[in-house]
């Protein structure tokens, strides 16, 4: 336990099968020394990466959560101010049609004055 508190896991030992380095060659309690070291590393490098990925998945919760919720606030946004753009168009036609409409009437109101005056002289005349 001395030699795995020494040491930071934060990479993969290759297992030596002897001192000399020799091929063919392999010293069994060496070689079983080594990977009871390997294992111990690798358990706390998988506690480590475990909290790490548990952090993890949260900011990736929380991301998620702000990314649906700035979607929807920009989609009720947009679709208010199509609305809103719709609305306008339409008040310049009602406009544009109620200055016609003014302007018919004020015309065959006109026309019914021109009427008016001409059968009066036409009365006159008669």
């Amino acid at each position: 336990m001395e030699t795995l508190n020494s040491t930071e896991p934060h990479y993969i030992r290759c297992v030596k099968p002897n001192n000399l380095l020799k091929q063919a060659i392999f010293e069994n309690v060496n070689i079983m020394q080594q990977l009871r070291c390997d294992t111990g590393l690798r358990a706390r490098a998988t506690c480590k990466q475990f909290r790490f990925r548990k952090q993890t998945k949260a900011a990736i919760q929380i991301q998620a959560q702000w990314l649906c919720h700035k979607a929807a606030t920009y989609y009720k946004k947009l679709n208010k101010g199509s609305i809103l753009a719709q609305c306008r168009w339409r008040g310049g036609i009602a406009k544009r049609e109620l200055r016609k409409l003014k302007m018919a009437a004020s015309e065959t109101s006109a026309f019914r004055e021109a009427k008016d005056k001409l059968e009066k002289r036409v009365e006159e005349l008669t």
